[in-house]
């Protein structure tokens, strides 16, 4: 399969890579030999943390949480009219509870005025 030594006067490739292989591992070993304490070891100790001492009492506290969020309503209408006029007036604010047929914004009607006063 390989040369023999005997028919080559230069060392046998497989030979050789054999030693190449010997002098990795050497270097492996050698390299992780525990020669060396771990760097834990070797390193000053943490200094001491302040610490105060209180003594236990019973009180009461407010449950509350401070986040940021979007707020959605569980039910939502579209409003719409068969005109299109500027709103001038809105009759309720955000939130608030309407009923049926209550007036809920008052539109610009100059120009419906105009027209009644013509006709």
């Amino acid at each position: 399969m390989f040369p023999s030594c005997h028919t080559s006067p230069h060392l046998p490739i497989h030979r050789f890579l054999l030693l190449l292989l010997i002098a990795c591992l050497a270097l492996v070993v050698v390299g992780c030999q525990k020669g060396d304490a771990p760097a834990e070891a070797t390193s000053a100790p943490a200094p001491a943390k302040n610490v105060k001492v209180a003594e236990v009492s019973e009180r009461m506290f407010a449950d509350e949480i401070d986040a940021l969020g979007t707020v959605r309503a569980m039910e939502a209408i579209t409003i719409s009219t068969t005109v299109t006029e500027r709103v001038v007036e809105a009759a309720f604010e955000d939130g608030d509870w309407v009923k049926k047929g209550e007036l809920l914004v008052r539109l610009e009607d100059a120009e419906e005025m105009a027209s009644l006063a013509a006709a």
